[in-house]
């Protein structure tokens, strides 16, 4: 692997020369950051080291020190998180060490579910505006029981909006380029304006971008160039309204992409694959009383995932045209009787149907145009702080009956303890997975996943400008959903499988002095009893495919003044292991262990440049050329993806009052 004995040296020296100046800084702490509430993980909002779940917040700060450029460099400050690559060249998540593309992880993005429909699946890399991001707050763990079936493993849950409502616009230009060519390059602008009680914002977002300039290899040997085969062009326009205590937001996403691998094998051309999103969404808070609200909440979304429309006949059988939608009503009661006491009891229905989108389209696997489905739930939840020994205790859950699968139940329960300078926290959850529209079609038996989790948390503020928090977990999810295909008979579809779990432990370390800033993670996990084969990896079964056991990540931050700074961040990887070509003799399809990866990042940005507020920024990613790819994390024949080589480019940023 190329620099890989540099990358190393270069990375620790990087650790041992910073880290003695950062603790020797002067002061500016972190008590801001961890007495900020989060609601993400329970209705009632609670501080971080409060809040019943595995958090972890990330600021406009973090990611503008970052100089992060989309989601996949975003999250990768954040212990747990892996990344692979799925068919027809998509790029999506898991967590600790379980693929969560399947419908497992959810998105939200001002409140919008960015999980499709068809297949619950995410799309990642140059998708979401994150110069536009106020704040990330994520869940590490179970959060069926307050979002439903897309969170079994975790929540992600992004704010463009600002906390504080004031009038401002910024606008936002990036461009970079590889040795031969450009690799993202767009602009994107937000503004928010109040008329007294009445209150509009909106924000428009365009981009083009190279998933790579490497040469990718299909299963049979076959290669093509990427730099001209997988152009992304992600739009985003949103419209908010607020009236008093009367919400409504509406957005626009488009994701169009370029793939010439879509299974195993190159195509004979490139096709054009595109994801198209609408979403509305209405909500109103009513206080009859200081201690009672109601929130009544309405939400559409449409949808047009994975559709290629393309009829020439060399690539005709990639035809996908379907049309999804979702409209959800949600009604959520909470009486807060004091500040140790509050109950939450909410109910919520939605109804979904997709539907072929032309008639070329095949019809589903019962031969009609259309399948429909409805669901509705119950959920509650209990925060009371225990006298005496002031231990926060939640419990709470959710019941739900769906007209495919039945009544299905989740509880949760938690305890939190903040001392002085610790807290711990005992979490205890059941999860589930609903069944997507294409997991259903043609698999009338298939059943939710099932998915318990024990986790435990001790943070320790060491000094006001200085903490460390930590966790070990252990998850199960008993009949996991998964994918199949039958080599005799060349029937595919979805089936439940026995059981798959992982257990481990994450450490997130933090110190924010003046003019020093640290982040640095750690994150571990093994399999734990899996016995899904299509996941597993038969030389180490304390592995799973595609991800790796441990994951470094640090980002540090010097300020020289209030106008320059500089950071450098990293990222080791110890190796993981994939499918990558298929065996004519034997005619099985091969893996292999891929080595460790060392990868380093810089950025630098002045701000006041000529104007006030205007900012300019110069960023390199990966620097030391490290060649990694984007491994499939489960046996589903398709080849590793690669991702970008070394790339330079600049960013600008100007926000003005209005």
């Amino acid at each position: 692997m190329k620099n890989l004995k540099s990358g190393k040296t270069i990375f620790t020296m990087l650790i041992l020369i910073f880290l003695p100046a950062l603790i020797g800084a002067a002061d500016l702490g972190l008590e801001e950051l961890l007495a900020q509430e989060v609601n993400v993980a329970s209705q009632k909002s609670l501080s971080i080291r409060e809040t019943p779940g595995i958090v972890t917040v990330i600021t406009k700060e973090d990611i503008e020190n970052a100089g992060a450029n989309d989601m996949i460099e975003v999250l990768r400050m954040v212990p747990g998180f892996f990344f692979g690559a799925d068919v027809s060249e998509v790029v999506s998540i898991g967590m600790r060490g379980i693929w969560g593309n399947e419908g497992k992880i959810l998105l939200l993005l001002d409140g919008h579910e960015m999980n499709e429909l068809t297949y619950s699946n995410l799309m990642l890399g140059n998708h979401i505006p994150v110069e536009l991001i106020e704040r990330i707050e994520i869940i590490r763990g179970p959060g069926s029981a307050k979002y439903g079936g897309f969170a079994e493993l975790g929540v992600i849950n992004i704010i463009t909006r600002k906390a504080d409502r004031e009038d401002y616009a910024k606008a936002n230009l990036v461009y970079s380029i590889f040795e031969e060519t450009y690799s993202r390059r767009g602009g994107s602008g937000a503004f928010e304006k109040s008329f007294g009680d009445f209150v509009l914002d909106g924000s428009f977002s365009y981009k083009q971008a190279i998933r790579s300039n490497r040469e990718y290899y299909d299963m049979y040997g076959d290669s093509f160039d990427m730099s001209s085969n997988s152009f992304i062009k992600p739009m985003n326009a949103s419209l908010g309204i607020e009236f008093k205590k009367f919400e409504a937001n509406f957005m626009l996403d488009k994701y169009d992409m370029t793939a010439k691998d879509i299974y195993d094998y190159a195509l004979p051309k490139s096709v054009e694959q595109a994801f198209d999103y609408y979403f509305a969404d209405l909500k109103y808070t009513y206080e009859p009383t200081e201690k009672i609200k109601i929130v009544p909440n309405l939400k559409y979304k449409l949808q047009y995932p994975w559709k290629i429309t393309d009829t020439d006949s060399t690539v005709a059988e990639n035809y996908w045209h379907l049309k999804a939608e979702k409209a959800t009503e949600n009604v959520t009661f909470t009486y807060e009787h004091s500040s140790d006491f509050s109950f939450m009891l909410g109910e919520e229905f939605y109804y979904e149907r997709c539907m072929t989108g032309d008639t070329l389209q095949v019809p589903f696997a019962d031969g009609s145009d259309k399948l429909v489905n409805q669901n509705i739930s119950v959920f509650s939840e209990i925060l009371y702080n225990i006298p005496k020994v002031e231990i926060l205790l939640t419990a709470g859950g959710r019941v739900e009956y769906n007209q495919k699968y039945g009544y299905f139940a989740v509880p949760r329960a938690g305890l939190t303890k903040v001392f002085d300078k610790m807290h711990f926290k005992f979490l205890y959850s059941h999860a589930f997975r609903s069944p997507s529209f294409m997991n259903v079609d043609g698999s009338s038996d298939i059943e939710p996943e099932k998915t318990k989790s024990i986790e435990l948390e001790m943070g320790y503020v060491i000094t006001p400008e200085m903490y460390i928090v930590g966790n070990i977990f252990d998850i199960t999810i008993l009949s996991p959903i998964v994918y199949y295909f039958d080599e005799e008979t060349f029937l595919e579809g979805y089936i439940n499988d026995t059981r798959i779990g992982t257990r481990g432990a994450e450490i997130d370390y933090r110190i924010k002095y003046k003019p020093f800033s640290l982040n640095l993670s750690y994150s571990y996990y093994q399999a734990n009893d899996n016995q899904v084969d299509l996941y597993g990896v038969a030389e180490d079964e304390k592995l799973l495919l595609g991800a790796p056991a441990h994951r470094i990540a640090a980002s540090m931050t010097y300020n020289f003044n209030e106008k320059l700074f500089v950071n450098l961040s990293g990222e080791y990887m110890t190796e993981r292991w994939g499918y990558y070509a298929y065996d004519d003799v034997n005619e099985v399809f091969l893996s292999q262990q891929y080595p460790s990866i060392y990868m380093l990042n810089g950025y630098a940005r002045y701000k006041g440049l000529f104007m006030k507020n205007l900012s300019i920024g110069i960023f390199a990613r990966n620097i030391l050329d490290a060649e990694y790819s984007f491994i499939q994390p489960y046996d589903g024949a398709f080849a590793p993806l690669p991702a970008l080589d070394r790339e330079i480019g600049a960013k600008i940023s100007y926000e003005f009052n209005i």
